[in-house]
């Protein structure tokens, strides 16, 4: 019985939400084309009076106040009968909207110049509480993609898998081979324990490729000891490498991305340099 209740009470406030949207679609009607027309009528037989031609003779009696009255209803009934369904139709737009704002979406970029990280320093913090940077010698210039959550959720965990790589040589790019994709980490600190990720919503997080070293030579940014014999010289001397990186968030289809590495020697040839190193999607 009390199910029965909540249901006629649903059922009267839809209906009184429909019956009010219509009236007040009929008022803005009669403000505008019908209020026109009774403008235009009257004006006509103002201005013509008695010398109205028969077929106009209409606009002299009282169905010139009628017609409106008649137009008004008929607009009151048509919008009555259309507001369940417009509102339904609201209502799934809606939905619709916010479904689609929910969905996973990933966006890859590269942001950074020359899609390089400089970590060249480290921060030490004394007994007293100060802390200051200072250069170290285990300096990286480490490429990185950034993948951006552009979503409303929570998305993940998601997982960036090194599929393709080929190296430029005289004759043409030749093609690494390795027997299974490769992840690839989200924090250079923490290689091994950052294989997947989990991304808050409208933010990003870094899938990170290789380092460069000062003689321009680029590597995985992987621990060789947690990789198969075949994927531990995926990089190598400097030049130009394609790749490919299949990012994937766990629920919807997976995002491919083309890239190319161009990596080099530091213009110093010094051992506290970086080498030389650009990353970008083609």
């Amino acid at each position: 019985m009390q199910a029965l209740h909540r249901y006629i009470k649903d059922l009267t406030v839809f209906y009184s939400q429909c019956v009010r949207a219509s009236l007040t679609q009929t008022y803005y009607a009669l403000l505008g084309w019908i209020s026109f027309f009774v403008t235009v009528v009257a004006s006509i037989v103002q201005y013509l009076g008695s010398d109205l031609p028969p077929f106009l003779q209409i606009m002299n009696s009282d169905a010139a106040v009628h017609l409106p009255l008649l137009l008004a209803g008929s607009v009151f009934g048509i919008r009555l009968l259309d507001a369940p369904y417009k509102r339904y139709r609201d209502e799934h737009q809606r939905r619709c909207e916010l479904e689609e704002r929910r969905k996973p979406r990933l966006s890859v970029q590269v942001t950074e110049p020359n899609g390089s990280d400089q970590c060249t320093t480290i921060v030490n913090e004394t007994e007293g509480g100060y802390r200051f940077p200072h250069e170290r010698l285990e300096y990286r210039n480490a490429l990185y993609l950034t993948v951006k959550n552009n979503s409303e959720v929570r998305v993940g965990p998601c997982v960036a898998i090194l599929t393709k790589v080929e190296r430029k040589t005289p004759s043409g790019f030749e093609r690494m081979n390795f027997a299974e994709g490769i992840r690839l980490p989200w924090n250079i600190d923490n290689l091994e324990g950052s294989l997947e990720q989990t991304i808050e919503a409208e933010t990003h997080g870094r899938v990170w490729i290789a380092s460069v070293d000062y003689n321009g030579n680029a590597w995985l940014l992987r621990d060789t000891e947690q990789l198969q014999s075949d994927q531990r010289l995926i990089f190598g001397e400097s030049g130009t490498y394609h790749a490919k990186v299949q990012v994937s968030d766990g629920s919807s289809r997976a995002q491919s991305v083309s890239l190319e590495l161009e990596v080099g020697p530091s213009p110093n040839q010094s051992y506290t340099e970086p080498g030389l190193a650009t990353l970008r999607i083609t």
